[in-house]
């Protein structure tokens, strides 16, 4: 447009003020023309908003070339409004759909644009919100300062944030985050802000409960009451969710709910439920405390479980009920939480999120208090206990001191009323006299005769132990005896009674504490400990003032109390020798215990090793026995050699036994029952000069220990006894209970005091001296000449005795003879029933052994033994190889597997690990020192299977067949599954499906072409070994073309992929097979 300055009605700048105030033409570019010359009126125009300025006169060419000029700027212009506008609709999109609220000011602070999210989320309109409008969805009271903070920062044009409460449109307010960042223009004019709002009430509601759960913690701490700390918490969560929301809390008494707290709830109706029983049908506390899982009602009238209950709502106005079960750490319920609403309603994902933190922080503060106050009531017990210890140490005057004794049962108790009768017996021996009283006046038993020897007084004055019945009422030893049947009329109510006696350190009985209460079932276990012990201080005390009295009256001289000082202080002086010479008699102990165990652990190796060697001899010796039938000479000489076998065996069990690295397989069994059962085969062991007597204590407690091994170490003792007295002489064998207290245990190291049940082995020989007593349990010390003893009979009993947790210890002097001691530790299980394998017939089988064994003799022997009983036999050098066979997907029925192997893989993990993928195979250890592999405190693991090396064809085939036959037992009772796919293996014996094949096998690694093999010869195939190609052209020299080749693709030298397209090349008719870890074949 171009426009002249001057004209009339409308002037030039009017004109252009009104063009750059219409939006549809605010983008015309305009030329104004005017006469007035020089720079200010040029500024004046183009302040004014014109595009250019043109003074007459001015040439035509002039004119043309600014309108060219400017009709170039205005397609320019126009095309970048174009692209700005697409680029805003592009913008208001974005932000529409973006899952904040966003907004954009001016420079002058004033709202231009808010998404859609805005107005959605308060329900203002644009005229609303724009400008300043939006700060009417602020909450009144950060209205103010929040308006200020924008400004402020408006004003230096720098970012901000802040967090204030935003009308929602339901009528709420919801606590919102609002961050802006400044926007500038391209040469640096300040625009206005870009700044998004996000609501974070959720956020500030779960710090709120947080804070409240810390408050609360914080009163369980500061010992507040549990009903106000409960009451705080629903109060805070009501706060929380809303006035519309009931909260309460019920505490689990027993099988009862009983009132915590719920302050919002109306008295009568928490009146009405305190109390109530939990049940499948109780409302929706007393069935989820039932269930021990959340019960949400959402509609009382209508739900089942609130058929007994329903009318007690409706009169509380109560439609909804969520109650969830407080949960302890281990899993007990404590009690409920419940949300009641007067209208029907469903638990929405913001409910169940403050249910879980509320049931979470009762169940904290529940236990505090909890632990709290048991905490207290044992302190108060404690602090009973030592002012009872105390008072009962330094009170000398007897009445005082059972006066004591009484007023401390009572507090320990909680009984109403207790009593103490002193042992008087008239001439009928009926009578007591009453001699303290507690709790209640010494008038309330003044009316009445002494108690006589009831049935059931009698047992406490009788001191046969405590008396506690939950209702003396309905004990069946009341009631009956004349002339009262039972407490006379007007007697303090008795329920609950606990009598006690006392006994003094003679075995006197002094007299009796008794307890009752009118409620029954009020004393506890605990509390007849309790009175256990302090009727034991009682009884030293009270024997303690007896002795002070008897000394009062005895003293009467300055002169016999310095004599009594001097006597005092000459035992103090014996004591200090006496513990002196305890001391350095367990250092000595110490430093013996020290070298034995040194020994066990040299010698423990040296027995691993020669089990192997004497294993390769056996099986051999065995396996050649049937090559021999019918040689009587030969046979004889196997026979000798395997005797000198079982010799070894023997020599190294007692080596490990020593050493304590045999694997025991301990029984509950009962030792008398054990030793009886020996007692022929001991008559014919020692000969017919030694006189055997055997006694058995009568109540002989059971033990827990290895029953082969208490035989072997029976017969080792008798052995040696007989021995010692020169087969003649008695035996004495005895079977008993016994108890090793702190001072046995102080001077004996490596025992702990406690119940034992003992095997005395006693002798009447030539005895030993001192010196020789405390080495005989080392190993192959003798005492016989020279080829008549090995020196470990002794060194097994200790070693076993050690290992199963006991003890061994032996007494001797010269001219009286010897005694052994072996302690094994009391238990209280019941008898096991003990099966004998070796009585079991010699059986073989047809399933498959998968045979893993490092030692190449021990391995050849066991796979021929196991083939020649009918066995199907794979092998392995190692575990790794073993669990190779076991993933090949060959059916395998036993894991027959040596326990201490070289390589990465155990023994253990790699019977785990075949049970993973063959869940029904059987598996059997074999060792002969087991470490700690698969033997733990001395004992097998449980459910563990061991044949100790060496072993003898007929204890392999029992062993074998026994653990194949209990895991059929087992497989048959188990859940069924999907029947495995099998490869069917063939052996030497089998004929195959198929003709035997001819298999070029190439396989660089050693391990894994000797199993794969070995398995493909078990089939009944003939295979050609290679490890790389060069090594396979080798082998063909000469050989007829085989039918299959079966290589790894990576090979040294020439790769498999090429090894077989050139046999191919060469053999058009063989097939191949490719072995490889990878899921894919390379390309050739």
């Amino acid at each position: 447009m171009i426009t002249d300055v001057m004209m009339p009605k409308m002037d030039g700048f009017a004109l252009l003020d009104a063009i750059r105030s219409d939006n549809q033409l605010r983008d015309i570019s305009v030329i104004m023309l005017s006469a007035r010359s020089g720079e200010d009126a040029r500024v004046e125009g183009l302040d004014a908003g014109a595009d250019d300025y043109l003074t007459k006169p001015f040439s035509a060419r002039e004119l043309i070339a600014r309108v060219e000029s400017h009709l170039n700027m205005s397609v320019v212009r126009r095309e970048a409004n174009i692209a700005l506008r697409e680029s805003e609709i592009r913008f208001r999109n974005m932000a529409d759909h973006a899952p904040v609220m966003m907004w954009v000011t001016d420079a002058d602070a004033r709202c231009t644009y808010l998404n859609r999210g805005w107005y959605e989320f308060t329900g203002q309109t644009e005229d609303m919100a724009l400008g300043f409008g939006w700060l009417e969805a602020v909450h009144p009271d950060d209205r103010g300062w929040s308006g200020e903070t924008f400004r402020q920062a408006n004003a230096r044009q720098e970012s901000f944030q802040l967090e204030y409460r935003l009308l929602h449109k339901d009528g709420t307010y919801h606590w919102a985050i609002d961050a802006a960042s400044p926007r500038f223009s391209t040469s640096g004019k300040f625009l206005g802000y870009i700044g998004s709002v996000l609501d974070i009430d959720a956020r500030k509601r779960a710090e709120a409960l947080r804070q409240m759960q810390n408050r609360l913690l914080e009163l369980a701490i500061a010992d507040q009451p549990l009903p106000d700390i409960l009451e705080h918490l629903i109060l805070a969560v009501e706060q929380h969710a809303g006035s519309e929301m009931l909260g309460s809390i019920l505490l689990l008494d027993g099988s009862h709910l009983r009132h915590g707290a719920a302050p919002s709830l109306p008295t009568a109706y928490n009146n009405a439920i305190d109390g109530i029983e939990i049940g499948p049908d109780v409302g929706s506390c007393g069935t989820a405390a039932l269930r021990g899982e959340p019960v949400y009602v959402s509609e009382i009238e209508t739900d089942p479980l609130w058929d007994n209950f329903r009318a007690l709502a409706r009169e509380h106005g109560l439609r909804a009920c969520w109650s969830t079960p407080i949960m302890s750490a281990e899993g007990a319920v404590l009690g409920t939480f419940a949300m009641y609403y007067r209208v029907p309603r469903v638990p929405a994902p913001a409910d169940l999120d403050m249910v879980n933190l509320v049931t979470n922080t009762a169940a904290l503060v529940i236990e505090r208090k909890q632990a709290q106050t048991a905490l207290h009531e044992e302190s108060k017990v404690l602090q009973t206990l030592n002012k009872t210890g105390a008072a009962l140490a330094g009170e000398l005057d007897l009445e005082r001191l059972v006066q004591g004794v009484t007023d401390a049962g009572v507090e320990l108790t909680g009984a109403k009323f207790g009593a103490f009768f002193y042992n008087v017996e008239d001439k009928k021996g009926e009578s007591y006299m009453l001699y303290t009283l507690s709790g209640v006046d010494r008038s309330a038993f003044a009316q009445f005769p002494m108690p006589q020897k009831t049935r059931v007084f009698a047992p406490t004055f009788d001191g046969l132990g405590i008396v506690r019945s939950d209702d003396i009422l309905a004990d069946p030893r009341y009631g009956h005896n004349d002339p009262y049947k039972g407490m006379p009329e007007g007697h303090l109510p008795v329920r609950s009674y606990l009598a006690v006696p006392v006994a003094s350190r003679s075995g006197e009985i002094i007299g009796g504490l008794f307890f009752g209460h009118p409620e029954p079932g009020q004393f506890t276990q605990r509390h007849e400990d309790l009175m256990g012990g302090i009727a034991g201080q009682a009884s030293v005390a009270v024997d303690n003032a007896r002795l002070f009295q008897s000394a009062q009256r005895e003293i009467a001289q300055r002169t016999e109390a310095e004599a009594a000082l001097t006597r005092l202080n000459e035992q103090l002086e014996t004591r200090v020798i006496e513990e002196i010479e305890v001391r350095r008699k367990t250092e000595i102990a110490l430093q013996q215990a020290q070298r034995m165990e040194s020994l066990g652990q040299l010698t423990g190796g040296v027995a691993h090793d020669f089990n192997n060697l004497l294993q390769v001899v056996s099986g051999n010796l065995h396996l050649l026995a049937k090559d021999i039938a019918g040689n009587a000479r030969s046979e004889q000489r196997v026979q000798n050699a395997l005797m000198g076998v079982s010799r070894g065996a023997k020599l190294a069990q007692q080596l490990l036994a020593f050493g304590r690295r045999q694997a025991l397989e301990p029984k509950v069994i009962n030792v008398g029952r054990l030793v009886r059962g020996l007692d022929d085969m001991l008559r014919r062991a020692l000969g017919e000069e030694i006189q055997i007597e055997t006694t058995i204590t009568g109540g002989l407690w059971n033990t827990f220990a290895d029953p082969g091994q208490v035989e072997n170490a029976l017969l080792n003792l008798a052995i040696n006894a007989r021995d010692a007295m020169d087969g003649q002489g008695q035996l004495t064998i005895e079977v008993g209970n016994a108890f090793l207290d702190d001072d046995y245990a102080r001077n004996h190291v490596d025992v702990d005091p406690g119940q034992y049940v003992v095997l005395s082995v006693t002798d009447t020989g030539s005895g030993m001296p001192a010196e020789v007593v405390e080495k005989v349990f080392e190993p192959f010390y003798t005492t016989k000449p020279e080829g008549k003893g090995t020196g470990l009979g002794l060194s097994m009993v200790y070693g076993f005795a050690k290992q199963s947790g006991g003890h061994a210890n032996i007494y001797s002097e010269i001219g009286h003879g010897t005694t052994v001691k072996l302690y094994l530790p009391r238990t209280k299980g019941s008898e096991d029933v003990l099966v004998d394998l070796d009585q079991q017939a010699v059986e073989g089988g047809s399933e498959t052994i998968l045979v893993v064994e490092d030692d190449e003799q021990v391995r050849a022997t066991v796979v021929e033994m196991l083939t020649d009983l009918g066995y199907r036999v794979l092998k392995a050098p190692n575990a790794d190889s073993g669990l190779a066979v076991v993933e090949s997907g060959l059916p395998i029925d036993l894991l027959f597997t040596d326990v201490v192997m070289p390589g990465h893989l155990r023994s253990p993990e790699l019977a785990r690990k075949a049970k993973e993928r063959l869940p029904q195979l059987a598996v059997l250890f074999t060792s002969g020192y087991t470490e700690n592999a698969i033997v733990h405190g001395g004992r097998l693991d449980e459910g563990v299977q061991l044949l100790a090396k060496p072993y003898t064809r007929e204890a392999l085939a029992r062993k074998v067949r026994h653990v194949l036959s209990n895991q059929q037992q087992i497989n048959a009772v188990a859940t069924p599954v999907a029947p495995r796919t099998e490869v069917p293996v063939q052996t030497q014996d089998s004929t195959p499906a198929d003709k035997p094949l001819s298999i070029l096998l190439v396989e660089d690694d050693v391990l894994i072409r000797m199993n794969t093999a070995d398995m493909l010869t078990d089939m009944g195939h003939s295979v050609l070994e290679a490890g790389s190609a060069a090594e396979a052209s080798v082998v063909l020299e000469g050989q007829p073309t085989p039918d299959v080749l079966i290589t790894d693709v990576q090979l040294p030298g020439m790769s498999g992929i090429e090894l077989a397209a050139q046999m191919r090349d060469t053999y058009p008719d063989m097939g191949v097979i490719f072995a490889t870890g990878n899921s894919t074949l390379p390309k050739p």
